[in-house]
């Protein structure tokens, strides 16, 4: 009924702002234009890529411990904890997820298995442009992180970047396992 009709309407208006050029803000929480990549985010994303070769670990001679502590353990992670994601694809989610307003989530494709490929919001996916009313919604009644508004691991969409292999996102921080 109703709710239905006010879903429907949202996703239009979002989608006739997405065509119009117009970027949503939702960690502002208002309509910006034409902001920069990193306007958008607040901060660089950097994934380090682990040399083939160590880096040499000299060190001056010191008698002090904390500066052999330092030394010890600023080693980069082995291979072993890196990402297996593919770093040179311009995507800055991981594979199975794509950006839109700032955050990663899992591809339209794999959500519906190739039959509405584009997203046009966090709970809607489309089969071809111009996306306006062949649109794909996915609401339920917890409208966070449910649906389409999923990351690639099924948890609530997130920042763009990965954890390494041993850690977990929290609240946009990668902590230990």
């Amino acid at each position: 009924g109703a709710a239905a009709g006010l879903a429907a309407l949202t996703v239009l208006v979002f989608s006739a702002a997405v065509l119009l050029g117009v970027h949503v803000g939702l960690r502002r929480g208002s309509l910006a234009r034409g902001a920069s990549h990193e306007d958008e985010f607040g901060e660089k994303v950097l994934i380090a890529s682990v040399p083939s070769t160590p880096p040499p670990t000299s060190v001056a001679p010191s008698t002090s411990a904390a500066a052999t502590t330092v030394a010890a353990t600023t080693a980069l992670p082995s291979a072993e904890l890196a990402t297996a994601e593919n770093l040179t694809d311009g995507n800055v989610c991981k594979d199975n997820e794509e950006l839109l307003g700032g955050l990663c989530y899992r591809k339209c494709s794999v959500l519906t298995g190739g039959k509405e490929p584009i997203r046009t919001s966090p709970w809607s996916c489309c089969k071809s442009h111009p996306c306006l009313v062949n649109q794909k919604l996915s609401i339920h009644a917890k409208v966070a992180c449910t649906g389409f508004d999923v990351a690639g691991d099924g948890s609530c969409p997130h920042r763009p970047g990965a954890c390494l292999e041993d850690e977990e996102l929290f609240l946009g921080v990668c902590y230990k396992k």
